[in-house]
């Protein structure tokens, strides 16, 4: 009815402007075929007030190479299949892959560490990369940011059996575990006025930590409490400080000037808005 009703106005607005009746249909035609072919087929849901509130199907037909540090549980860790990684992170991005109806590369996920996930990046070797990885200015000369899908800060864990820690002041002069070029690393070193010791491998840390022979691990809160409530057979407890939180600002990086920062943005919006990203924080975070 909508398309007879349509077509008798154009009709009308031919005689008026005397057009030739083919014309006009030639053009009704293109009209309608343009509503149909929006750009990447993306259909647009609006909210009460007209936004865009997300686009679904945008992404049909694109298939995306994602890397993922798989060494920061609970954001993204290895558990069985080395293609298919589980974490915060990983189901982040099928709850937008559910919108935009993108694909991923081989169908699966890319394990990786951060400083060769970041290198692909800048090589356009990837698409994307997630795992754990916190908002830095000095990553956006090669690569870019997605607005913060998780925020938390630093903490550290300690074992209530060996030396006493019961305050970030008694961590200075102490023995420290830490990720290499880490916001850790630099806290542990310039602010606490520890010894920082690096561990590429957190569960190493952590087995340092229960064994004696380091006397806290400084990382992000989450990676920390999800050690200790997985395995509490070390015997380790996590402080109640909290510290540095500009750090702890958890994104998804993308190449310098991707053509899928805004559409995905877009998208991490609408999960917000909806509840999908609180209901996957419940499911990954104690707190």
């Amino acid at each position: 009815m909508r398309q007879q009703s349509l077509l008798c106005k154009c009709l009308g607005l031919a005689k008026v402007i005397r057009l030739n009746i083919g014309t006009v249909i030639a053009l009704l035609m293109v009209g309608l075929s343009c509503a149909v072919c929006s750009p990447a087929n993306a259909i647009i849901r609006l909210d009460q007030k007209g936004d865009h509130v997300e686009y679904l199907q945008a992404l049909k037909g694109v298939k995306l190479k994602i890397m993922v540090e798989t060494n920061n549980a609970p954001f993204a860790f290895l558990e069985g299949n080395f293609a298919r990684p589980i974490g915060y992170d990983i189901d982040v991005i099928y709850a937008l892959q559910r919108r935009l109806s993108f694909e991923l590369e081989e169908n699966r996920f890319f394990p990786t560490s951060t400083e060769n996930g970041f290198k692909m990046l800048e090589l356009k070797e990837a698409d994307i990369l997630i795992g754990g990885i916190t908002y830095d200015e000095k990553r956006l000369n090669k690569s870019e940011a997605s607005k913060v899908i998780f925020s938390s800060g630093l903490s550290y864990i300690y074992s209530p059996n060996t030396k006493k820690i019961d305050s970030l002041a008694s961590l200075k002069g102490s023995l420290v575990g830490v990720k290499p070029n880490s916001p850790a690393e630099y806290y542990v070193n310039r602010v606490l006025g520890g010894k920082a010791i690096l561990f590429q491998n957190s569960v190493l840390a952590f087995y340092e930590l229960a064994q004696g022979k380091i006397d806290a691990v400084v990382a992000d809160r989450p990676s920390l409490l999800y050690f200790a409530k997985t395995m509490p057979v070390f015997h380790l407890t996590v402080s109640d400080d909290i510290f540095d939180i500009y750090s702890g600002q958890f994104v998804i990086y993308l190449q310098k000037n991707s053509p899928y920062t805004e559409i995905l943005n877009k998208t991490l919006n609408s999960l917000e808005a909806d509840g999908t990203l609180y209901k996957l924080r419940k499911k990954w975070f104690s707190e």
